[in-house]
């Protein structure tokens, strides 16, 4: 007779044959270091798509501020701790018709007015020895140049032991305010001045100071116009440092053939540029003979004599409109 299985052994054959091989050492580690791997490589991958991500938006958020900075009426600019500056608007050297490698060390100071310029290293140097806001109203000479008013500030960008890291600062145009706040102060100080004078003449020179100082002209004087005779006499006249005076006697013809036609039809008669203005070029070496680069007359009436107000201004100087 067949033996009948053990069922012992029979149990034993089972479990054997549904039981998982333990794998070895080597292979465990392979494991491990495969789904490390896996992971690094997805972590990687996420970083990877975050910094473009990034890298897009930084791009975009750039742009923007470049646009926003362009469009902006003030110019930008930034300075080192010791003052000297590392960063200016391609507008600004449009602006002053510099290059680049004019603004280096201090080629700043080439582009203030001469006037303008001690109070401002003054105010500039002052700021940077205290951390004090850098802010002051001065005039620029612009490329073709003129002047033109602006008002400079700046503040210091601190570390968190307060030292100085960085000036940021931004130039704006305030040509129209100040021009008004000019003009404005002339008035009133012209009705000052005016309110104890009774002579005519010290009427007369009072305004022309005002009006020239105000105009940054020259010379400003009152002349009286003898039509018969065509000419201009200027009696007295008002000159800035070192300009010598106008007064005598004019042919007006000698200085434009429609003068006296259009003083007597009374027109104001202007020319920004007495060597180019195509009324004034064929004179243009009478102007040159007296230093007048440009000129306004206004005519007036003074019991029952023609006369004019006579302003002229250096070369370089702004519009006198």
């Amino acid at each position: 007779m067949n033996k009948a299985p053990d069922a012992g052994s029979g149990a034993t054959q089972g479990a054997t044959s549904d039981a998982k091989p333990t794998p070895s050492p080597e292979l465990a580690a392979a494991h491990a270091e495969l789904a490390t791997a896996t992971s690094l490589n997805e972590a990687l991958r996420r970083v990877n798509a975050e910094q473009a991500a990034s890298g897009i938006a930084l791009r975009e958020s750039e742009d923007e501020l470049w646009h926003t900075v362009e469009l902006s009426p003030q110019i930008p600019w930034t300075a080192d701790p010791d003052g000297n500056i590392t960063g200016w608007s391609a507008r600004w050297l449009e602006l002053a018709g510099l290059a680049g490698r004019d603004m280096e060390a201090n080629g700043w100071t080439q582009v203030p007015h001469p006037e303008d310029l001690p109070r401002m290293i003054d105010a500039w140097t002052r700021s940077i020895q205290t951390g004090e806001p850098y802010n002051i109203e001065h005039r620029i000479r612009l490329a073709d140049g003129s002047f033109r008013w602006m008002r400079s500030r700046a503040l210091p960008r601190l570390d968190p032991e307060g030292r100085i890291m960085r000036w940021y600062g931004t130039t704006e145009d305030i040509e129209d305010r100040k021009r008004a706040e000019i003009r404005l102060l002339a008035l009133v100080e012209l009705g000052d001045r005016l309110r104890d004078l009774r002579d005519p003449g010290e009427i007369a020179y009072a305004a022309a100071e005002i009006i020239g100082r105000t105009l940054e002209a020259d010379r400003a004087g009152y002349g009286v116009v003898d039509a018969a005779e065509e000419t201009l006499r200027v009696e007295r006249d008002w000159t800035a440092e070192g300009v010598s005076s106008l007064k005598g006697v004019f042919q007006l013809s000698h200085y434009w053939a429609g003068f006296v036609q259009a003083l007597r039809r009374g027109e104001v008669v202007l020319t920004n540029d007495t060597q180019n203005d195509p009324r004034t070029a064929p004179s243009w070496g009478n102007y040159a003979a007296l230093g007048i680069h440009a000129a306004i007359h206004v005519p007036a009436v003074y019991q029952a004599a023609r006369s004019a107000w006579v302003w002229d201004a250096p070369a370089g100087a702004r519009p006198l409109s």
